[in-house]
């Protein structure tokens, strides 16, 4: 994506096209990257790809980036070194069959860089950006339970807020839970669920509240409102 909103999920990846095996292990040195919240990706497995008519194994590396403020964002270059064979200079035909009948004794190093890159983040738009927008954004539901459907007056019981979906977790805020003048609040305690797959960073927030009435009778805790942007559609939804 080239132009994303503030706080998007774009996904940036390396590839690694190898002709030959590598002499040793390759040393990744990844660019600097100013302006984004980065998460690293799970490595795929390697493998073997056709391009020009040649056989390669390829490796790939992928984060997800997040814009951190609207504007021009640069992602500098990302240096590969690795040790590859090389022919030698009196039978540079003979290379291949050398090569894998392990006869091959010369080596050199070859330093790859990945081309710069940027991007011009968007900022959200304030028509319609409703009470309470804490920068959520993405794709999400949410939901919300209590431990007991019934406590004596004094007793305690858990209220857990769960927010899910696709988009940085890390970044969505405490909902607020409304009056509850029939209760005792506590402080409340969040946690964050990661899970990471091809099409980007998801997961699930939970946020648990202990709750202790104060009265008796039948108590309502009113619903709760969670808001996000929604970049696909480019609005806000509740």
């Amino acid at each position: 994506k080239k132009n994303p909103f503030v706080n998007e999920q774009v996904l940036w990846s390396v590839r690694f096209y190898a002709a030959l095996p590598l002499l040793g292990d390759a040393e990744w040195t990844p660019p600097r990257m100013q302006g984004f919240l980065s998460e690293d990706m799970p490595q795929p497995p390697s493998t073997q790809v056709e391009r020009n008519g040649r056989r390669y194994q390829m490796s790939e590396i992928k984060s997800a980036l997040f814009p951190a403020a609207p504007g021009a964002l640069a992602i500098g270059r990302g240096t590969l070194r690795c040790r590859v064979p090389q022919a030698p200079r009196d039978d540079p035909a003979d290379f291949f069959n050398q090569f894998f009948s392990g006869g091959l004794r010369t080596s050199r190093v070859s330093e790859l860089q990945t081309p710069a890159l940027s991007l011009t983040a968007r900022p959200l738009p304030e028509e319609g950006k409703p009470a309470g927008f804490s920068g959520a954004v993405g794709d999400f539901r949410i939901s919300a339970k209590l431990d007991a459907e019934s406590a004596a007056v004094g007793e305690a019981v858990n209220l857990t807020v769960t927010i899910a979906g696709r988009g940085n977790i890390k970044s969505v805020g405490e909902p607020a839970l409304g009056d509850l003048p029939q209760f005792r609040v506590f402080e409340t305690v969040s946690a964050s669920r990661l899970s990471k797959n091809e099409r980007g960073v998801g997961g699930s927030k939970t946020f648990k509240t202990v709750l202790v009435p104060t009265v008796s009778g039948v108590l309502e805790i009113p619903p709760i409102a969670f808001s996000y942007f929604d970049p696909v559609q480019a609005r806000y939804a509740v």
